[in-house]
């Protein structure tokens, strides 16, 4: 069981709500989802390595409380507001599938936060 008093950051999960345009073309509609405060934690070690060797830019994990609310986490549908940042989700692990913390590995895109929400202003 990971120490709850570590995890002292605010992060914004976002989830894609997939919608049309007034032509029909699919676009992206990032919306907030959920709030949690988490436990963040760039690679060190063998995980930054196999990181670099995989040309990754900048990959950091993120620990969170289990919630029924992240059931359905994954990595195509939802993505993380970090400082401004947007994280997209590579992994999402829940340690012997026991419900108690998820820990979620994403990789920093280039630029600042185009998605809704206020992390942006924030600090997120």
């Amino acid at each position: 069981m990971i120490n709850p008093g570590i995890m002292d950051k605010k992060i914004m999960i976002q989830k894609n709500i997939s919608g049309k345009d007034d032509r029909g073309n699919p676009i992206d509609n990032w919306q907030d989802y959920y709030n949690p405060w988490a436990y963040v934690n760039e690679l060190s070690g063998d995980e930054f390595y196999s990181a670099r060797l995989a040309n990754s830019e900048k990959t950091v994990k993120f620990t969170v409380r289990y919630t029924p609310k992240l059931k359905d986490l994954d990595t195509s549908s939802y993505r993380l507001l970090f400082r401004g940042r947007i994280y997209d989700i590579t992994f999402i692990d829940n340690p012997q599938f026991r419900n108690e913390v998820l820990k979620i590995s994403a990789i920093c895109k280039d630029g600042n936060n185009n998605g809704s929400g206020q992390a942006a202003q924030s600090g997120l």
